[in-house]
Order: C-alpha cells, then sequence, then structure tokens
C-alpha cells in the first residue's frame, strides 16, 4: 500500500474546517435568516438549516426579491431535513395576468456535511493507520524505531506507543 501524506493533509483539515463551518451555518440559520439578493430576481438564502436559492422570470415585479443586497431576519423554522426542488413554468392567472417562469431550490446544509465526512473520516483513518504502519508515535509522530514493544514514547510518554496492531 503506498501512502500519500501530501494529498491526505489538505483533505482532512480542509474537510474538517468545511464541515464545521457549515455546522455553523446550520446552527445559525435556525434562529436567523440571511439573504443574498444579488439581483432583482434572484437571491440565495440561508434559512431553516437550509441553502435556498430563487429565481423568478423576467416579469415578476420586484418586490418579490427586493433590492440587491444583505438581508438579516430572526425567525425560528422548523429546519428542513430533504432537498427540495419546483420548477414553476408560467401560468395565467383568473385576472388575465400572466405569471412568469420561477424556479425554487433547497438543499439542506447536513447534506453537503455528510458528503464532506464521508471523504474526511477515511482520510483521517487512513493517516492514522499509516502512523502506527510506519513506526510512529500515534500522538507527537516522533519515530519509534529500536524500542520494544509496549514501551512508551520517549518524546511524549505516551503509553503503549510502541505496539504496532
Amino acid at each position: 500500500m503506498r501512502s500519500y501524506p501530501r494529498v491526505r493533509k489538505p483533505i482532512k483539515w480542509a474537510g474538517a474546517g468545511i464541515v464545521l463551518l457549515l455546522a455553523t451555518a446550520w446552527s445559525a440559520s435556525l434562529l436567523w435568516s440571511v439573504t443574498w439578493s444579488y439581483s432583482t430576481r434572484d437571491k440565495l438564502t440561508c434559512s431553516a438549516g437550509s441553502l435556498q436559492l430563487r429565481h423568478f422570470g423576467n416579469a415578476f415585479r420586484t418586490s418579490f426579491v427586493g433590492a440587491p443586497g444583505w438581508y438579516i431576519d430572526k425567525h425560528q423554522p422548523p429546519p428542513m431535513w430533504h432537498v427540495h426542488f419546483e420548477h414553476y413554468k408560467g401560468f395565467l392567472r383568473l385576472d388575465g395576468s400572466i405569471v412568469p417562469d420561477a424556479i425554487f431550490i433547497d438543499l439542506p446544509l447536513w447534506l453537503p456535511a455528510l458528503l464532506t465526512l464521508a471523504i474526511t473520516i477515511p482520510a483521517w483513518r487512513l493517516d492514522a493507520l499509516a502512523r502506527r504502519r510506519s513506526g510512529l508515535c500515534r500522538k507527537c509522530s516522533y519515530s519509534l524505531a529500536g524500542l520494544p514493544a509496549g514501551s512508551p514514547c520517549p518524546e511524549c510518554g505516551k503509553p503503549g506507543a510502541g505496539t504496532t496492531r
């Protein structure tokens, strides 16, 4: 088995950072709604534990989205646990007005966190396994070459660092 520490290290630390960022965003989105309206027809919202993309067709009034900019609202909606997609085709209302296309996409934040964890956890496990197999201490990465099995690490004092599985 060939070791790839230069690949594993960025994967495990970037993955841990991304999961921490997503967990923080999920927790905050249960209390606040943060919206970035980047045009009069499009907006991106982090709310209710999900990332929500809203695109309204050309003929929609700007009151649906508002002026471009950042908006923060305090609210406590129930968390969203599923992926949601809606595409509204243009239709004719009873009063004769035409409603144009609209697309709504909701992606719960736990989904990208779970996918990131699926890559990050094996990277951490493979790194620990590579350390054990290469004769390094699991705690401080000190070389344990020449030490009898079961002896503590001379650098950090971790008991049983000389054992390998």
